[in-house]
């Protein structure tokens, strides 16, 4: 034998979402992760996090980046001599030199 009831109820997850505000629920959560996470941790994560954003550039994307930020990196010799994809230094590719 069923129960009637059991067809009538609202599932529980519509019933939270109209209680629970989900930006405040978002933020606690958050906070919550950063502050269980020791330094190590948060390198970590935070590198992983802008290495997979910056996967997502172009080479003239991560260039104007660099410039707008961090404009030393672009003379940087480790930096400059790297090439992509061709034989030519990426200084010489992007700043004629």
């Amino acid at each position: 034998m069923f129960h009637q009831n059991l067809y009538i109820q609202k599932p529980m997850t519509a019933i939270k979402e109209n209680i629970i505000d989900r930006d405040k629920l978002q933020d606690a959560l958050i906070e919550s992760i950063i502050d269980g996470m020791d330094h190590k941790t948060m390198y970590a994560y935070v590198y992983d996090s802008l290495d997979g954003n910056f996967d997502n550039y172009s080479m003239q994307e991560l260039i104007t980046e660099t410039e707008e930020y961090y404009p030393e990196l672009l003379t940087d010799a480790a930096v400059v001599k790297v090439t992509y994809q061709s034989d030519t230094p990426l200084g010489d590719e992007v700043y004629g030199g």
